[in-house]
């Protein structure tokens, strides 16, 4: 079964591809699917919720085929949970930029006050039945300067209090015990396997 992850980032893809593991489903990109690889959509919600919402209905109503959206971000809570439902728009594409304007607002305070989350909800969509189920996750810790080489976007400055290490310093395996992403994907797995594969 195909199965249209809302995405372009090969980040987000690989680590989908990780916890889909050996699940019957072939995971395909908005890249990869010629209905929807021009298409746009507006992320207009107020909520990580609202949003991936928007993106798995959007996309799985112009493709037809089920649909895993999430939106995710990093809030600071120093920040008044900024960056949060802008983490990718303020980033602009580069997220070495980001996170050294993020380190120069919390410059002034101690470790004990730079305390984050980082959350997401993944939603998922059937266009055949209408059917939308969503799953969250929150993973909490601090932000430091950057460390480690590994994942992508604001990993290298998140210290993940579980983890005891930053995402970045994380072999994707650890990260992907631990993440955010990790916590809601669990939740989806369990789903898609008793509506999809135990079904079939």
């Amino acid at each position: 079964m195909r199965l249209l992850l809302a995405t372009k980032n090969l980040g987000k893809l690989k680590e989908y591809q990780a916890f889909l593991g050996r699940m019957p489903f072939s995971l395909v990109t908005v890249d990869q699917v010629p209905s929807v690889a021009k298409l746009i959509v507006k992320e207009t919600g107020s909520t990580f919720l609202a949003n991936s919402r928007l993106k798995a209905v959007f996309y799985g109503q112009h493709s037809g085929l089920l649909t895993l959206a999430d939106d995710s971000g990093l809030c600071i809570d120093a920040l008044a949970g900024f960056p949060g439902i802008r983490s990718a728009r303020f980033a602009h594409g580069d997220f070495v930029a980001a996170q050294k304007k993020l380190l120069a607002k919390l410059n002034n305070l101690p470790l004990s006050k730079r305390t984050a989350y980082f959350q997401v909800v993944i939603s998922l969509f059937d266009p055949q039945t209408n059917l939308l189920k969503s799953f969250s996750g929150l993973t909490r810790g601090r932000i430091v300067k950057p460390l480690g080489n590994n994942g992508f976007g604001y990993d290298p400055i998140f210290f993940a209090d579980k983890l005891g290490k930053t995402y970045a310093q994380a072999g994707s395996r650890q990260k992907n015990r631990y993440s955010h992403r990790a916590k809601a994907f669990n939740q989806l797995k369990r789903f898609l396997t008793d509506r999809y594969i135990k079904s079939q």
